[in-house]
C-alpha cells in the first residue's frame, strides 16, 4: 500500500443490513470530491491538487466490507462518552485486519443510523486530523450520507417525500436549502468533503460567507456541480460550496494533495 492515500472501511454492526451498493457508491463519491478539491485548488492557485484514492491492482478502489461485534444501539449511543466509545468500536471492528498505517487516512461509513418516528439518530460523528502533520486523520462518517450521495439525484428537482428522513421543523434545511433530491444529496456530498477536510486538518471557517465549506456552505454541493440547475434556487452568494484560502492553505500542507491522474469527470459536473 501506497503511503498518502484515501482509503474506506464501511463497518457493519449486528442488527443492521449491510448495503451491497456501499462500494460503487463509495467510489463515485470520493471520485467526484477528488474533482472538486481540484477545481477548488485550481481556482485559488495552487493548481489542480488533490488526493489519491487507495486502489487495488485492478485499479478498483479498496473497500473493507468489515462486520462489527457490536449492535448498532452502541455506535449510536450519545452519553456516558459515547463518542469516544463510538470511535473505539470503528477501530476494533478495522483492527482486527491491520488495515491502518501510519501515513493514510481512514474514511469510516458506519451502516448504524435508525428512523423512529421521522427522527434520525446514529448519524455523521466527524473528522479529525492526526497529531502529527502529514501522518493521515480519520472521518466517521454514516451511511445515510452515502446512500443520499447521489449523482443521480444531483440533477433532480423533484421534491423530497421523506422516505428517508424528515426534513420537516429541522432549522438547518428551513429556507437555507430547499427539499429537492437536488440538494438533499448535494448536502450529503459536502458533509463528507467537510468532515474530510478536518482530517487534512483544516478549521471551521467562522465568517459572514455561507459558502465555505468548513462553514455551513457544505450544503450547497449541489450549486457546485450544477451552478445552472441553482441560480435561480439561492441568494447569489449561496449557490455553490467554496473552499476558503485558509482551508487551501492547510491543504496544500497535508502532505496528501499534489497533482494526481484523475478518472474522467462525471457528466453530472457542469462547472462553469
Amino acid at each position: 500500500m501506497e503511503p498518502y492515500t484515501v482509503r474506506v472501511v464501511y463497518i457493519v454492526p449486528t442488527r443492521a443490513e449491510s448495503w451491497d451498493e456501499a462500494k460503487p457508491r463509495a467510489t463515485d463519491l470520493l471520485e467526484d470530491l477528488q474533482w472538486f478539491f481540484a477545481d477548488e485548488m485550481n481556482r485559488l492557485g495552487y493548481g489542480p491538487k488533490t488526493f489519491k484514492i487507495a486502489r487495488d491492482r485492478a485499479d478498483e478502489l479498496i473497500f473493507h466490507r468489515i462486520p462489527s461485534i457490536r449492535p448498532k444501539e452502541e455506535f449510536q449511543n450519545r452519553k456516558d462518552n459515547g463518542d469516544q466509545l463510538f470511535v473505539d468500536y470503528c477501530k476494533e471492528a478495522s483492527d482486527v485486519f491491520g488495515l491502518r498505517t501510519v501515513n493514510d487516512i481512514v474514511i469510516y461509513f458506519f451502516e448504524s443510523y435508525s428512523i423512529l418516528n421521522g427522527v434520525v439518530s446514529g448519524g455523521t460523528r466527524g473528522g479529525r486530523a492526526a497529531k502529527k502533520r502529514g501522518s493521515g486523520g480519520e472521518a466517521f462518517i454514516s451511511s445515510l450520507n452515502l446512500k443520499t450521495a447521489s449523482r443521480e439525484w444531483i440533477t433532480s428537482d423533484i421534491r423530497y417525500d421523506g422516505q428517508i428522513r424528515d426534513l420537516q421543523g429541522r432549522p438547518k434545511w428551513d429556507k437555507r436549502v430547499s427539499d429537492r433530491l437536488g440538494d438533499l444529496s448535494g448536502g450529503a456530498y459536502g458533509i463528507t468533503a467537510h468532515e474530510f477536510g478536518h482530517c487534512l486538518g483544516a478549521q471551521h471557517d467562522r465568517s459572514d460567507d455561507k459558502k465555505l465549506l468548513m462553514d455551513s456552505g457544505y450544503r450547497f454541493m449541489r450549486g457546485t456541480f450544477r451552478p445552472d440547475l441553482t441560480a435561480t434556487v439561492y441568494p447569489k452568494a449561496a449557490r455553490r460550496c467554496e473552499v476558503s484560502i485558509p482551508t487551501a492553505e492547510a491543504l496544500d500542507r497535508s502532505g496528501f494533495f499534489d497533482f494526481r491522474e484523475l478518472k474522467q469527470r462525471s457528466a453530472v459536473w457542469q462547472r462553469t
